[in-house]
């Protein structure tokens, strides 16, 4: 997205886009709020990879939660 769209575009379709991939995983709101704050491509890139490294020691599956459950909510603070 950042190299289609360019640098500035990017970063805000990519806001968009990671948002929405990750809103039923566990963190996934936490993750967004981040990299909503973020300005930069490599900052984003960066603020994914950490999240998906610490879901993948949970094992190689995703969990997935429903938003706004109380599981949810509980693996946001652990995935965080």
């Amino acid at each position: 997205l950042h190299e289609f769209y360019g640098a500035e575009a990017g970063v805000r379709v990519a806001r968009k886009h990671i948002g929405w991939y990750v809103r039923e995983l566990p963190g996934g709101e936490a993750l967004r709020q981040r990299v909503n704050a973020l300005q930069g491509a490599s900052e984003q890139a960066v603020e994914v990879s950490i999240y998906f490294a610490r879901l993948a020691e949970g094992g190689e599956r995703l969990r997935y939660a429903p938003a706004g459950t109380a599981a949810n909510e509980t693996l946001s603070r652990l995935a965080a």
